[in-house]
């Protein structure tokens, strides 16, 4: 088997806390990456679209 690294961002440890969501995970040479949406400094989503794909 393959051994699989979870990728998180310290930013985003308290999301894989509270909702285990992991937003990306390296399985050897390849990297399987969740969709993400912008989020402001809280980890709050952005409401305005054009901001949130600034953020992204």
């Amino acid at each position: 088997m393959t051994d699989r690294t979870l990728i998180v961002p310290r930013q985003m440890e308290c999301i894989v806390k509270t909702a285990g969501y992991v937003p990306a995970v390296q399985v050897g040479a390849f990297i399987f990456c969740a969709g993400q949406v912008g989020r402001d400094e809280h980890l709050n989503v952005i409401a305005d679209p054009e901001a949130q794909f600034i953020a992204c």
